[in-house]
C-alpha cells in the first residue's frame, strides 16, 4: 500500500486508479469516497482509460 501511495503521489496514473479503488472499497485502508474521487480524477486527467 505504501508503494502504491508513493507512486500515486509522484503522478503515476496507473497507481492513482488502484489507490482510488482501495479508498472506494475500503480495501486495506479506511473507506473514503472523497479520496477515491480525488485519485480517480487525477488518473482520468492523465488519460488513464480505466479511470
Amino acid at each position: 500500500m505504501q508503494e502504491l501511495e508513493v507512486l500515486a503521489e509522484r503522478g503515476d496514473a496507473q497507481a492513482q486508479f488502484p489507490l482510488g479503488w482501495c479508498y472506494y472499497t475500503g480495501e486495506d485502508i479506511a473507506q473514503d469516497y472523497q479520496q477515491a474521487f480525488y485519485w480517480f480524477k487525477k488518473s482520468a486527467e492523465q488519460g488513464y482509460a480505466k479511470a
